[in-house]
């Protein structure tokens, strides 16, 4: 099973520059391909510190499903009923079949490198913003005038 993410990253941001991003929206893509049949999904994430909204669709908005955490209940709801895992991860492989580092892309989509996992190779400008990332098997290639909290950046996440 492979996936791939591609989109148009906005964040909205609250709060002084230098208190980080915490608050922000992102919209895009996911592409999945599993069992050799390949589907795109729209998503719209809602972040909020360490809480998350993310609403996953398919065209026209078949195969709505909505993943949150709000403190440590992680909650997946589809048209089959609402599911509970220990983590994001853990609960879309066992619902839905795919395997998608949801704690690290909370930082890709931002631009910055996700602090608790290795990174095992990554690309910067020479202005020092970042331009690919790899961790965790994923390769994560940003547009190249991205800069880190870009309000309208860019990225492929594969």
């Amino acid at each position: 099973m492979a996936a791939a993410l591609a989109g148009c990253v906005a964040p909205q941001i609250q709060g002084p520059a230098d208190a980080g991003v915490d608050i922000w929206r992102a919209q895009g893509k996911l592409g999945i391909v599993a069992e050799g049949k390949g589907r795109s999904i729209n998503f719209d994430w809602s972040n909020d510190h360490h809480n998350f909204d993310i609403r996953l669709s398919g065209a026209l908005g078949v195969g709505a499903a909505r993943l949150s955490k709000r403190g440590s209940t992680i909650e997946l709801t589809t048209g089959d009923g609402r599911y509970r895992a220990a983590s994001a991860e853990d609960l879309l492989w066992q619902t839905l079949g795919w395997s998608v580092p949801v704690s690290d892309l909370r930082y890709w989509i931002k631009g910055l490198p996700a602090p608790d996992s290795p990174v095992t190779a990554s690309e910067r400008d020479p202005a020092g913003s970042l331009l690919s990332l790899t961790q965790q098997g994923w390769q994560i290639d940003y547009r190249s005038d991205h800069k880190a909290n870009d309000s309208q950046a860019e990225a492929t996440i594969a």
